[in-house]
């Protein structure tokens, strides 16, 4: 059994450490660059998690007419964890290499698992383990940059589905598909490079904390905006070519920007 504040706790410890800071951002870099998709959304788990305040769990409160929990997953009205979790601290038994894109129990197991085979190389068992401490190479950092530079200069308007075929067609990114290019893009919107321009207060969040309440209002506003058939994900699906990169928000995020050979 898995507990709210025992895994704020063990959060904030861990996403202290700048050594797995900086491997989260090489390995979206590596994604990008060989394929190797599993290394997108550590760095969504390390951002949705390392400035969550110390609190105690407190029960969301919500339009009972727009959402429905069942008792035991009403997420925490702060950071949007549940009370508890039934999953074990098994790795083998949690989405290990998934994001929900905001703070869960799997996305700490996550950066765990990753942490501990920056300090145990020997742990690695098996190929992805292997490829999760693969060598970073600076050359890689030149493939983000063009895929940011190619989003910046695409024509204004385009949605976030035709941005996604856009890079398929120009084949910015050759060993990606279209899931982890939806992805990669979401975490991108999600960290703050492709800018909310609909909801400004949105910075991203690697730019600071922002309640999970905040985020559910931000979300259920967006809803209005589609039909009902749509399954936006929020902050993406509000973005549009001409919208912009935040360049400085991208060095900050990932400083090989800065270093790219």
């Amino acid at each position: 059994m898995l507990h709210h504040n025992d895994i704020l706790t063990k959060t904030k410890t861990i996403t202290q450490n700048t050594q797995l800071k900086e491997r989260v951002s090489e390995l979206f870099i590596i994604a990008l660059t060989t394929g190797f998709h599993r290394g997108l959304t550590p760095i969504s788990n390390f951002y949705a998690m390392w400035q969550i305040p110390e609190h105690d769990y407190q029960p969301l409160i919500y339009d009972k007419g727009y959402l429905h929990y069942e008792l035991n997953e009403v997420p925490c009205h702060i950071c949007g964890l549940t009370k508890t979790s039934d999953e074990t601290d098994d790795f083998t038994d949690l989405e290990i290499g998934r994001t929900e894109l905001n703070a869960w129990y799997e996305g700490y197991y996550d950066l765990l698992y990753i942490d501990n085979l920056i300090k145990n190389p020997n742990l690695a068992s098996n190929k992805v383990d292997e490829l999760l401490i693969q060598p970073y190479l600076p050359e890689y950092a030149k493939v983000l940059n063009n895929l940011l530079n190619f989003i910046e200069n695409m024509e204004i308007g385009n949605s976030p589905s035709q941005i996604e075929s856009l890079i398929s067609k120009a084949k910015i990114l050759p060993k990606s598909n279209k899931a982890s290019r939806i992805w990669l893009l979401r975490i991108l919107s999600q960290l703050g490079i492709l800018p909310c321009k609909e909801f400004p207060k949105f910075q991203g969040m690697a730019n600071g904390f922002y309640p999970y309440h905040q985020y559910c209002d931000w979300e259920l506003k967006m809803y209005d905006k589609f039909g009902v058939r749509a399954d936006p994900v929020f902050p993406f699906s509000l973005y549009r070519s001409g919208d912009g990169v935040n360049w400085e928000m991208a060095k900050t995020i990932f400083p090989q920007l800065t270093k790219m050979e």
